[in-house]
């Protein structure tokens, strides 16, 4: 059996105009959350990861194309498993998270922007673990593990100190791989 990639890569991509991401910030969040994953699903080995910021009109497209549905949502996750024969034989996992939803949920949380959009991120990266939240029950798990994977983060400075991201005033296409 050939094994995974030795180190796991995490892409951003930008595809909004909501906010300025700060994609450093956003990868290294991610790696957090992704080693989190490691204890929940040992055997789920990583190669990539990528994690789509958008916004509600993109994340649409993206629910309507994968899932059938015309709607909006605050995050997608996708895995797609090794293909045998390929040079790595890690998982690669999509994330797509919606940066104006958590721009405007803002106003009715009970904390700032860049927290949802960490909570988004620890949630995409929860479902590519193979977690559920189909019910009252499943979601409740889920929430309790994510808000443990923020408490780290802020403990580590990924959330307090600097911002995801901030507003912005300008389009831009950002697309950064490590």
């Amino acid at each position: 059996m050939k094994r995974a990639c030795q180190r796991m890569k995490i892409d951003v991509i930008n595809c909004q105009n909501i906010c300025i991401p700060n994609i450093p910030r956003i990868r290294r969040l991610t790696a957090l959350f992704m080693r989190q994953i490691g204890v929940l699903a040992p055997n789920l080995e990583w190669d990539l990861v990528s994690v789509l910021l958008t916004d509600d009109s993109g994340i649409r497209l993206l629910k309507q194309t994968h899932f059938g549905m015309n709607e909006v949502t605050d995050v997608i996750s996708i895995r797609y498993d090794p293909i045998p024969g390929e040079a790595c034989d890690g998982c690669t996992g999509e994330i797509a998270v919606n940066a104006q939803r958590a721009q405007e949920r803002k106003e009715t949380c009970s904390w700032n922007a860049n927290k949802e959009l960490g909570l988004y991120i620890a949630h995409g990266c929860d479902h590519l673990s193979g977690a559920e939240d189909r019910n009252v029950t499943e979601r409740a798990r889920m929430r309790r593990r994510e808000l443990v994977w923020l408490k780290k983060a802020r403990m580590t400075g990924l959330l307090d100190r600097k911002p995801l991201f901030s507003i912005k005033l300008k389009k831009t296409l950002t697309a950064e791989r490590r």
